[in-house]
């Protein structure tokens, strides 16, 4: 038995061109998820670890914020991923981009609470606090980018009837 997605015949090109239009908007949050990635290892993490703040710990903030930007990365190869295979699973590409946009939401939350700490450290880490609201500023731009699509997906796969169960 091989089950598969059932697809009225007045969905056609309307749905799928939805899903094309959002594919652009997953694919620029993938962009800013790569872009935040690369200022977080090059404007946050060189003057992290170089902190001379009394109570600092630079190594072990400096690896978190490499962890973070690893993340960020893997989330946008992700996003890459769903965007070219949307077409085909609309309801698992929703599932996914839900999941993954929770989760760049709360690396963003992440990044804005050092980011108000360091601010106490001194003047040298103002250039990495600014980068690391922008970065956060594009987490959360990407969790926009990515969850609003699939509320139109979705309205429009139950307005189609479409649902995930078998036929012959």
């Amino acid at each position: 038995m091989r089950e598969h997605l059932v697809v009225p015949a007045d969905l056609g090109a309307g749905m799928a061109d939805r899903i094309r239009s959002s594919r652009r908007l997953i694919i620029i949050g993938a962009a800013l998820l790569a872009a935040a990635a690369v200022a977080l290892a090059l404007g946050v993490i060189p003057p992290v670890r170089s902190d001379t703040f009394p109570e600092a710990a630079p190594g072990s903030a400096a690896t978190a914020f490499l962890v973070q930007a690893a993340i960020a990365v893997l989330a946008a190869i992700a996003l890459a991923f769903v965007a070219a295979s949307a077409v085909g699973r609309p309801r698992s590409s929703i599932a996914i981009l839900h999941v993954i946009g929770a989760l760049v939401f709360l690396l963003g939350i992440v990044l804005v609470g050092p980011a108000l700490t360091f601010w106490v450290h001194g003047p040298a880490l103002h250039g990495a606090i600014l980068f690391m609201f922008l970065s956060a500023a594009a987490e959360f731009t990407t969790t926009g980018l990515v969850i609003a699509p699939t509320r139109s997906r979705a309205a429009c796969l139950g307005r189609a009837g479409i649902s995930g169960s078998s036929s012959r």
